[in-house]
């Protein structure tokens, strides 16, 4: 019989409890989403009592060289002031700018296209401008581009709309999603687009649909339960199927978790195809999943050398044990970085690259699909990040991931109160440290970039995700970073962090807890594989097995079962596994 060697058969087999015993997690957390609401209020001179709206919902690709911008519209206006044109274009809301790219395919109900961002040249009447990508990826990032229809008779646009980061999901619906799968020659070009606000509080999760279509015949517009290629019971039927149709749709909180789980679909049937002609998944917008695993980099951290440097780092990582698909970030500050590494090696040795981060340049947004024994290596903390210069080629920053620091927050403009579209960003890690005479110590390491640099304040507030807080502490007033253990949390306080109940807001200096740049609610990591664990040092009381004599970097944790029964499956499957391999 063929030799299977330890590693390969443990590898099998931790891929085969992964499939067996875990909860998948999902998200398009990696793609940066912007949307727009078209109409002819937006016009400038505005249009204001004309006919027309229109969505759009515009991917951007921020990992490619040069990066790009995926649109599609759907729209209406009536086509007696057609034909129309379609085209992006840089400004403020209360002006007319430049034309940078042109929809080149027909503007129809629905159109699409795809924009490389490249550098490009922007000329009028007496100025030329030299518009790079970087610019061009702050402007559109920070919600200065915006979309207009237009026609022969309207100049101006006979609607407009700007992209923004505001809308909490989106469904983008064609025939190609519908199941059963549609036959391909009864296949329609029919088409729809959706965007959603959600509130969690007031009113009581409820999110606001704007949908438009072009289905002929539209019977049936609703929101369903399953994953994609499943077909599943409507949660929500909407009072109408026309459009544009706008609704309120109350969420419970088994509804709100298959949202975020991205376990919901909107489906349109019309009177040809009652069983669904167009279908899509609902997307949440900048939703981190849950993290599992931290990292905080800098200088002090690099082996075998130190690095003195300035440059700091705090990285989230997110793992789903269905499909071992690893959705991270990254943020960083060093200064020109020539590359961006995961490595292999515990904290105290130079280890060996592994694979390369998606970009070097930060935030890093990026997703793989892990192997069994890079799965292995996250929980045995022997894995690293290194962000590499031109000065420090073998890395100028290092950050160990592990879940030595259990807290974490995502500071996004999404999670304000109203949503706010920019291009600032960051991430903070804390832990809950020892208990004094003055309560307990919260260590906390806090990063950011704004849109402009400017000295902020970092606070910490009471409230739950979606309300207004009261300030708990000040972490400093600050440009960039905030690190230490000066703040002392009272009990109550702690039961607010554990709880999930506090946020870390990025505002004004001179208003306290107000004028918000950044926000981003205080969660604990969680453990997306709840058979492995990661083993601390010299822990006379760590659980043991005899997965130990075969030299596995890990081990399941038996007290952690939530029955016999699971035990039992579990050794089965062993037995099953040990079987098949030497037979």
């Amino acid at each position: 019989p063929p030799m299977v060697s330890r590693g390969t058969f443990f590898s099998s087999l931790l891929a085969l409890f992964l499939l067996c015993f875990c909860a998948s997690t999902r998200g398009d957390f990696v793609e940066t989403v912007y949307t727009a609401v078209l109409s002819p209020d937006s016009v400038v001179p505005s249009r204001s009592g004309t006919g027309g709206e229109g969505i759009a919902v515009c991917i951007y690709d921020r990992n490619i060289s040069p990066p790009s911008l995926d649109c599609e519209v759907q729209y209406f206006v009536d086509d007696v002031f057609g034909p129309f044109f379609a085209g992006i274009y840089r400004g403020s809301p209360s002006e007319n700018g430049p034309l940078l790219y042109e929809f080149e395919v027909e503007i129809d109900s629905n159109f699409r296209q795809r924009f490389i961002l490249d550098t490009i040249e922007l000329q009028d009447e007496f100025t030329s401008e030299v518009y790079t990508s970087k610019q061009q990826e702050h402007d559109f990032l920070n919600g200065n581009w915006y979309i207009i229809i237009s026609s022969y008779d309207y100049q101006f646009g006979d609607i407009r709309g700007a992209l923004k980061h505001q809308h909490f999901m989106y469904a983008k619906m064609n025939n190609g999603d519908v199941v059963p799968r549609i036959d391909e020659n009864e296949q329609t070009n029919s088409r729809g687009l959706a965007v959603a606000s959600y509130s969690y509080f007031d009113p009581h999760k409820t999110a606001n649909f704007l949908i438009m279509h072009d289905v002929a015949n539209a019977s049936r517009i609703t929101i369903n339960e399953g994953q994609s290629r499943e077909i599943g019971a409507a949660d929500f039927v909407f009072s109408a199927a026309s459009s544009p149709l706008q609704e309120a749709v109350p969420y419970t909180s088994s509804t709100e978790e298959k949202l975020l789980n991205e376990e919901q679909y909107m489906q349109i049937s019309s009177l040809q195809r009652p069983n669904g002609e167009v279908r899509s998944q609902l997307l949440p917008i900048d939703q981190l999943p849950p993290v599992a695993f931290t990292a905080r980099l800098d200088g002090l951290s690099v082996l075998p050398d130190h690095v003195s440097t300035i440059a700091r780092g705090c990285a989230l990582f997110s793992l789903d044990c269905l499909t071992l698909r690893l959705d991270y970030l990254v943020y960083h500050t060093v200064s020109s970085p020539t590359g961006a590494w995961m490595n292999l090696g515990d904290r105290y040795t130079d280890g060996i690259k592994i694979w390369p981060l998606a970009r070097n340049e930060g935030p890093i947004y990026g997703s793989r699909i892990l192997t069994a024994d890079e799965v292995i290596a996250f929980y045995q903390q022997r894995l690293y990040v290194t962000i590499e210069s031109l000065v420090y080629p073998e890395g100028e920053i290092r950050g160990q991931v592990s879940d030595t620091y259990n807290y974490y927050a995502y500071l996004t403009g999404t999670q304000l109160t109203p949503p706010v579209t920019t291009s600032a960003v960051g991430c903070a890690t804390l832990r809950m440290d020892e208990v004094t005479n003055k309560g307990r110590v919260l260590n906390y390491d806090v990063h950011f970039m704004l849109k402009e640099y400017e000295e902020v304040s970092v606070e910490l507030l009471h409230a739950d995700v979606g309300l207004e807080g009261e300030t708990l502490h000040s972490l400093g007033e600050t440009f960039a970073s905030a690190s230490g253990t000066g703040v002392f949390l009272s009990n109550s306080e702690v039961n607010y962090v554990g709880t999930q109940k506090t946020y870390l807001q990025v505002g004004e200096p001179s208003n306290s807890g107000g004028a918000g740049q950044l926000r981003g609610q205080v969660y604990h990591i969680i453990n997306p594989c709840p058979f492995l664990t990661s083993r601390p040092d010299n822990d006379a009381k760590t659980p043991t097995s005899s997965w130990e004599r075969y030299e596995v970097p890990t081990y399941i944790e038996w007290g952690n079962s939530s029955s016999s029964l699971h035990m039992l499956t579990t050794i089965t499957l062993i037995v099953i596994a040990m079987a098949i391999l030497h037979l």
